[in-house]
C-alpha cells in the first residue's frame, strides 16, 4: 500500500486540471471534456481519489432506472496503479450502490482491458453480453476531398421521461432493450 494516506471524497470543480491530466493518461481515447466534467456536478456519484492531498483517480457512479446502478468511470493514475487503490474505489462504488438501495450494477469495459476485467471479476461482475462500439479518435482522422469531420455528441436518454420513444424510425428506446439487462 502507499505510505501516503488516501481518501475518497466528492470531486471538486478545482480538481479539473489534475483530473484532465489523469483522465487523458488512463482514457486517451475517451477523454472527458470540461463541459462533461462540469455536468457531473449536477448529479450524485462523482468522487475523487485523493492521495497525499492530490487527485490520483476518479469514480463516477449513478442510478440507472429504479433498482440498477451504473459504474460509469473508475481509474487510478498510472504512477500508483497496482497498489490496491482501484479495489478501494470499487468497494466505495459498491457501498454507494448499497446506500442507494441499488441491487444490480452494470459497467462497460473494452475487451482488451484485462486489468479492469480482472478487478471487476474480483468483485463478482460477470460478462453478460458484448456490444460493438466503433471509436476512432478525431486526431487520427485525416480528411480527404470534401469530407468534413464533425464532433459526435453523446447524450443520455432517460427512457421513463423521454417524450419521443423513437430514437430513429427503427429504434424504440424501450422496446429495443434487453429486458433481462435493463429496467424500464
Amino acid at each position: 500500500m502507499l505510505r501516503d494516506e488516501f481518501r475518497i471524497r466528492p470531486m471538486r470543480e478545482d480538481d479539473w486540471s489534475e483530473y484532465e491530466k489523469i483522465d487523458e493518461e488512463i482514457f486517451p481515447d475517451e477523454k472527458t471534456n470540461r463541459e462533461s466534467f462540469q455536468k457531473q456536478f449536477t448529479k450524485d456519484g462523482f468522487f475523487a481519489l485523493d492521495v497525499g492531498g492530490r487527485l490520483a483517480g476518479m469514480l463516477i457512479v449513478s442510478r440507472f432506472g429504479e433498482d440498477a446502478g451504473h459504474l460509469a468511470r473508475i481509474g487510478v493514475a498510472k504512477s500508483i496503479q497496482n497498489r490496491g487503490l482501484g479495489a478501494r474505489l470499487m468497494e466505495y462504488a459498491l457501498e454507494w450502490f448499497r446506500n442507494e438501495k441499488i441491487s444490480n450494477a452494470i459497467l462497460y469495459t473494452q475487451n482488451y482491458n484485462k486489468q479492469a476485467q480482472h478487478l471487476y471479476s474480483k468483485f463478482g461482475f460477470k460478462i453478460i453480453g458484448t456490444t460493438w462500439h466503433y471509436f476512432v479518435p478525431f486526431k487520427t482522422i485525416v480528411p480527404s476531398g470534401n469530407h468534413v469531420c464533425s464532433h459526435i455528441q453523446e447524450v443520455e436518454i432517460e427512457p421513463s421521461v423521454a417524450r419521443d420513444k423513437m430514437i430513429t424510425p427503427r429504434n424504440h428506446v424501450l422496446k429495443d432493450r434487453n429486458p433481462d439487462t435493463y429496467i424500464t
